[in-house]
C-alpha cells in the first residue's frame, strides 16, 4: 500500500527505470544527490512530498 509518495519537480539527473519494466514508477539518482522539500500535502489519506533537486 502506498502511504507516501515522493514527487520530484524539475528533475534533471535521475534515470527513469520505466524502460526496463513498464510497471515501475521509479527513478534512480546518484548517491549523495540532494533534494529540497518544496511542499508536504495530504491527498486522499496519503502523504505527498514535493521535492526539487538541490543545486549548490
Amino acid at each position: 500500500m502506498d502511504d507516501v509518495r515522493l514527487v520530484i519537480q524539475n528533475a534533471k539527473n535521475g534515470v527513469d527505470l520505466k524502460g526496463y519494466n513498464d510497471s515501475e514508477q521509479e527513478v534512480l539518482y546518484k548517491r549523495g544527490t540532494r533534494f529540497k522539500v518544496i511542499d508536504i500535502q495530504t491527498v486522499e489519506d496519503k502523504l505527498l512530498i514535493i521535492l526539487e533537486e538541490y543545486d549548490e
